[in-house]
């Protein structure tokens, strides 16, 4: 992590909205993946669940892998993530498993600040919060 904020403080060239969104980004994952631990701590029988036969793709940036993941995506038989729920897998502190609503409400602020400061993301990855997108 430190090498990583070391690189884009003094390589990556960035902007200061794009040093911004990159640092929230950074910390929304650390605090995310707490927020997994807690969860996970809280209700162990999670981690006994098991995903049959899933279905990976891998390729290099712009050789098609999101376009295949988002037509797969449309087939029933295919269980894939929203955008939302990647960024959001867990519960937040105080939320009801059941209602979504803080975190849809969150990813959807997210992907409208990343489309006001890289307007151009839009041509080359279409961003939705509640769409499918790629499963990280």
């Amino acid at each position: 992590l430190e090498v990583l904020s070391d690189s884009l403080a003094r390589e990556a060239g960035l902007s200061p909205q794009g040093a911004q969104m990159l640092q929230g980004k950074l910390q929304a994952q650390l605090v995310n993946r707490l927020v997994i631990q807690d969860y996970c701590r809280r209700h162990p029988e999670i981690l006994e669940e098991r995903v049959n036969d899933p279905l990976v793709i891998v390729g290099l940036p712009r050789t098609g892998t999101t376009l295949l993941q988002r037509m797969l995506a449309t087939d029933a038989r295919f269980c894939s993530a929203a955008w939302w729920e990647t960024r959001y897998p867990a519960p937040l502190p105080g939320e009801d498993a059941r209602d979504a609503g803080r975190r849809i409400g969150l990813a959807r602020e997210e992907v409208a600040q990343m489309i006001r400061f890289i307007p151009d993301i839009l041509a080359i990855h279409p961003l939705d919060a509640m769409a499918a997108d790629e499963e990280f």
